[in-house]
């Protein structure tokens, strides 16, 4: 999950949202050429060690190679077909590695060894996605593949390349900083809480693959009302799944569950997922605008106020990290969230 986006160089984005027109626009085949090169090349490496007999230190390499290529597949398919219109078809594309992983298991309750099913299995679903890219890119003979195209290519890629790092890194700063100052457990009861109100984020995500090409291809004036049912959809599941974890009826049951004394970290969680899913809209609204590095400055910033805001609590002698983390995390969400608006609205991108 961490070498496939960096594998694609960022190209995942010139694809989505250069199927929407604009300045993206003319470099969707190069970014496309490029990651058929990319996975084609890992499934012949795949296929090379299987037919020299290779052992099982390589072919775990093999297995790691062929994920990777799978998660590029998925973000790249995923991001032409939801920026033509096909949400349906690309929320599928997304779940091709879960897929994947489901037949190899049925193919395991057969006999089947189950790292040979699931890489034989890895083979046939990324060649159909190969295929398929192809498909709908509509590419242009071998002859016309030029240089030129790829150099201007990568260089917009790359300022998704650098946003999505940012933004990884910040998603991920809370439950690093925690393993760093702390132990396991308050990891664990950290990453409880966050996974459980992460559910609310899955109807973010569908609605906005399943609708990607209205909400950023379609009228500015309106995208305003998307993006607040979205991020109001959110809130909604965000405070029911909030009272549902932090009821006492539920907790009769053998379910994992947050700690009883993390109420105030499951509403505060729920907050999190309110402004993520307010900022994951409008990093749409400025990269489909062609203002890619306005987001990475927002991530960019929001990373720094988070340290900062951490920082001071640790070097205080604050020793309740689950708080100062939580504290610190929303801070860099609510700059985040403040800078993006700023670039909207300064460039006029709801009207």
């Amino acid at each position: 999950m961490t070498i496939g986006p960096i594998m694609t160089l960022g190209a995942q984005g010139v694809v989505a949202y250069g199927s929407l027109g604009g300045m993206f626009s003319p470099h969707v085949r190069a970014a496309v050429i490029y990651i058929f090169f990319v996975c084609s090349s890992t499934l012949l490496f795949a296929l090379l060690l299987s037919v020299v007999g290779a052992g099982w230190k390589v072919s775990y390499v093999s297995v790691v190679a062929l994920q990777s290529s799978m998660v590029v597949l998925q973000l790249v398919l995923s991001a032409r077909l939801k920026g033509l219109g096909k949400g349906a078809w690309a929320s599928l594309a997304e779940s091709a590695l879960y897929i994947s992983l489901l037949f190899s298991l049925l193919l395991a309750l057969v006999g089947v060894d189950f790292v040979s099913g699931f890489m034989s299995v890895m083979i046939v679903v990324e060649s159909f996605m190969l295929w398929l890219l192809i498909k709908v890119s509509d590419l242009p003979r071998v002859s016309c593949w030029r240089h030129e195209d790829y150099k201007k290519t990568f260089s917009l890629s790359y300022r998704f390349l650098i946003g999505g790092a940012l933004m990884g890194a910040f998603m991920a700063g809370p439950r690093l900083l925690m393993g760093w100052v702390s132990d396991e457990s308050l990891v664990a009861s950290f990453s409880i809480v966050f996974r459980w109100l992460s559910i609310a984020i899955v109807i973010h995500q569908f609605i906005n693959t399943y609708y990607f090409m209205r909400i950023y291809g379609g009228d500015p004036t309106k995208r305003k009302f998307a993006i607040s049912g979205c991020v109001g959809l959110v809130a909604i599941s965000a405070a029911v799944i909030a009272l549902t974890v932090s009821s006492h009826a539920i907790r009769s049951t053998d379910i994992p569950l947050p700690d009883s004394n993390d109420v105030w970290l499951i509403w505060s969680m729920a907050g999190i997922m309110i402004l993520w899913s307010t900022s994951a809209c409008l990093e749409g609204v400025l990269n489909s605008a062609g203002r890619v590095m306005s987001q990475s400055i927002s991530v960019a910033l929001g990373l720094i106020v988070s340290l900062i805001v951490f920082g001071c609590f640790y070097f205080w002698g604050n020793d309740h990290y689950k708080l100062s983390l939580t504290i610190a995390w929303a801070a860099g969400f609510v700059s985040i969230v403040v800078l993006q608006f700023i670039f909207v609205f300064r460039a006029r991108l709801f009207s």
